[in-house]
């Protein structure tokens, strides 16, 4: 447990400091190809663990292969350090500009929805995770070993999901890719709460195609929407608040599952939904007005 802290702050450190490098540095193709690896990256590792448990070897020896190529990423990482740090002298000369003060960066337009948008898109994710083979389970009747292989699609056209999105990008905006995203998140959950049979497989490939997108390109969008200076510092705030999203809202739900039905599964997620969709809509409301 005492273990646990340094791996919860170094990877929340990780997740701010190198989504803010690419969305400063990068395009916005470039964050989502980084997320699309993240699935990967959360493939392999269960897959890696599998292979050690099934040849009847201890789980530690998967912590040290996974501990191993995190070692390695940090020789790497420290090799490179004069490029990141010739690109940072690099930004911080163009912008010239200091860091807002926290009280001024909470109070500025926007950041209260963008916070909101990360606590229930990642609360949406957790959501699925954790439920989604339980609720096809309970409510549509499917076996575990099925309602385990759909929600294994699920992971898998997030994963493409994400590599494709990238190169739509090209061609739509980050407010359009948004929004159309979040209109795809929410069609699929309809097409999950109201259909049945092989239609559910493709209700979770459309939540998950939906979903692809949405991470990264908020992400992305946080330099232009509140200012490179202080984009460092609202993005750890917003991954803090998805990580209170993925947290707090599944088990949540799941009090409420056990004492009620298992069918809200599917309302949770479009109330859910509907408010990321608002608040995006809410942010980049002014900047459109502003441009116009």
């Amino acid at each position: 447990m005492v273990a646990a802290l340094p791996l919860g702050f170094g990877a929340g450190a990780i997740d701010t400091s190198l989504n803010d490098y690419v969305a400063i540095h990068f395009k916005v193709h470039h964050m989502n190809w980084l997320h699309a690896f993240w699935g990967v990256g959360a493939t392999l590792g269960p897959m890696i663990m599998g292979v050690i448990l099934n040849h009847d070897s201890s789980w530690r020896n998967g912590y040290l292969i996974i501990g191993g190529i995190q070692f390695l990423l940090v020789i790497i990482l420290f090799l490179s350090l004069p490029l990141w740090r010739q690109n940072e002298k690099a930004i911080s000369h163009e912008s010239g500009e200091t860091a807002s003060s926290l009280r001024t960066l909470l109070k500025q337009r926007g950041v209260f929805f963008s916070l909101l948008s990360f606590l229930f898109y990642v609360g949406v994710e957790g959501t699925i995770f954790l439920w989604g083979s339980s609720y096809l389970i309970e409510v549509k009747s499917f076996t575990i070993a099925t309602a385990s292989f759909i929600l294994s699609i699920f992971f898998a056209s997030l994963t493409v999901g994400r590599l494709v999105s990238g190169f739509i990008t090209f061609w739509l905006s980050n407010h359009k890719l948004l929004v159309f995203s979040e209109i795809a998140l929410l069609m699929g959950i309809l097409i999950v709460a109201f259909g049945t049979g092989s239609v559910l497989y493709g209700g979770f490939i459309l939540i998950g195609l939906g979903c692809a997108a949405i991470f990264p390109t908020m992400i992305h969008e946080t330099p232009s929407r509140f200012g490179a200076k202080d984009s460092r510092t609202i993005m750890g705030f917003q991954v803090a608040s998805g990580y209170v999203g993925i947290t707090a809202l599944p088990p949540l739900l799941g009090l409420l599952f056990q004492h009620f039905s298992m069918n809200l599964f599917p309302f949770f997620l479009i109330v859910f939904t509907l408010i990321l969709l608002g608040a995006t809509i809410v942010i980049d409301k002014p900047r459109k007005v502003k441009n116009l």
